[in-house]
């Protein structure tokens, strides 16, 4: 009994040690191999023909895909870091909304849409 015990312990633990290393060589390999998902930067402005009054919400739709970080940019030298902020326009002109998102890789993608904030009590209308 002695004898076959100090046979199997060894064996045991080779087969132990083997089977680990092998685990790590498959996360490893499944790491690599593992396709990054693709970083998509789009939004949509929810409002009626892409029209809103002074100083009424924007109502924007974040619609991008695996991204860790964003910046909006709302063309009258407004920014926001949220996911989906809340903005309004306190003036009439027309706009180019920009977001650019940020992948876990440090790859970086854009989409820009243009929106009008229109003047409430008929003034110029003109951008800003």
């Amino acid at each position: 009994m002695k004898k076959s015990s100090l046979f199997i312990l060894p064996l045991l633990f080779v087969a132990f040690f083997a089977c680990n290393k092998q685990n790590l060589l498959d996360q490893e390999a499944a790491h690599v191999l593992a396709p990054q998902a693709e970083l998509v930067a789009d939004f949509s402005i929810e409002n009626p023909l892409s029209k809103v009054n002074e100083s009424e919400p924007v109502l924007l739709s974040n619609l991008s895909q695996n991204a860790v970080a964003y910046h909006w940019d709302f063309g009258n030298g407004v920014t926001s870091n949220e996911k989906q902020p809340a903005f309004a326009y306190s003036k009439c002109g027309i706009f180019n909304i920009t977001l650019t998102v940020t992948g876990a890789d440090g790859t970086i993608k854009k989409a820009r849409k243009e929106i009008t904030s229109l003047c409430i009590f008929g003034g110029p209308h003109g951008s800003n």
